[in-house]
């Protein structure tokens, strides 16, 4: 845990010390309005002809930091083939066969059913605009 403080401490806003087990899920609310998505692009200088590169460069750079701070750790990375497989119950399974009490299990990748971006052309007013819809 001092680890991830040290590193990402500046991100967390609370920390829960427990006896089972700490799953973390967030969200960026804001970031599912499109006119605050369009200011946060701006302000990155990414210009909407390039979104589908900035992300794809952005979901590249998380996936590969993953994968390394996994095999850093010397768990495993595994990809999941379905969105239905129960991640929870193969975490549990995974920290009993390796006999894991502390610490990262392993990396589970997937795809999953979420909202997603894309840019689209309005033809009428000859401009892009940002689109969220549901996506993988």
């Amino acid at each position: 845990m001092q680890r991830f403080l040290a590193q990402y401490g500046a991100d967390v806003t609370g920390v829960i010390a427990g006896y089972d087990r700490l799953r973390l899920r967030g969200s960026l609310r804001h970031l599912y309005q499109p006119s605050f998505m369009f200011r946060y692009l701006c302000s990155a200088g990414v210009r909407l002809k390039d979104f589908a590169g900035f992300v794809s460069g952005l979901t590249n750079r998380v996936c590969a930091a993953s994968a390394a701070f996994a095999e850093k750790c010397g768990r495993p990375l595994r990809y999941l083939e379905s969105c239905d497989e129960r991640k929870d119950e193969l975490a549990r399974q995974l920290a009993e066969r390796d006999r894991i009490r502390e610490g990262l299990v392993g990396v589970f990748s997937i795809l999953e059913p979420c909202l997603t971006y894309s840019v689209r052309h309005d033809a009428q007013a000859r401009e892009l605009y940002l689109h969220l819809g549901k996506g993988r």
